[in-house]
């Protein structure tokens, strides 16, 4: 079984949880000036990592090779950003850093889902990406592929998959549950 650290948000570093006191087996630098606010290796297989960046972008990665394949932007945030906007409030510095909670996978990796910070939801379809990136550098910038109807009270601060019944549930100040995603 393999970890994957964001160390400082400067490098990404993969563990072998056998070996864990023998430090990371690889690791390579983030090419982002962001702070990587979560991250989770892409279902069912595992060879890619989603980076969730404190801009509100999502980072595709080749979890063998750890290069950037491609940027997930959605229309409320700018992924090509080398810095973080100021936000003047602390809860507003807070939910800017808690990003991470806001993306999640389908469990059979079709689609990558992200809660915006207006309340909406978007997807993106993961064979499109795949097909739209390569070894391009800069990586290809991906808008999403579409918006689900209805809308959180706020910003949305998790999104997560029951991966049994296939069904997404999404948070702000409320709950939604997402029941028929295809």
């Amino acid at each position: 079984m393999v970890v994957a650290v964001a160390a400082e948000s400067q490098a990404i570093q993969l563990y072998d949880v056998r070996k864990m006191t023998k430090g990371p087996f690889t690791s390579a630098p983030i090419a982002s000036k962001l702070t990587v606010a979560g991250l989770k290796f892409m279902p069912p297989t595992g060879d890619y990592i989603l980076l969730a960046m404190s801009d509100g972008s999502i980072m595709l990665l080749d979890a063998f090779q750890l290069t950037t394949l491609a940027v997930l932007s959605s229309a409320t945030h700018n992924a090509i950003s080398p810095t973080i906007a100021p936000v003047a409030s602390a809860l507003g510095q807070m939910q800017q850093q808690c990003f991470g909670q806001k993306i999640t996978a389908t469990p059979d990796g079709r689609a990558v889902i992200a809660g915006n910070d207006n309340g909406g939801i978007v997807f993106w379809d993961f064979d499109t990406v795949l097909a739209n990136s390569g070894s391009k550098q800069p990586p290809a910038v991906h808008a999403p592929n579409g918006t689900w109807n209805g809308s959180h009270d706020g910003p949305v601060g998790v999104c997560a998959f029951n991966p049994l019944l296939m069904e997404c549930v999404t948070g702000s100040q409320s709950l939604t549950l997402w029941t028929s995603i295809y």
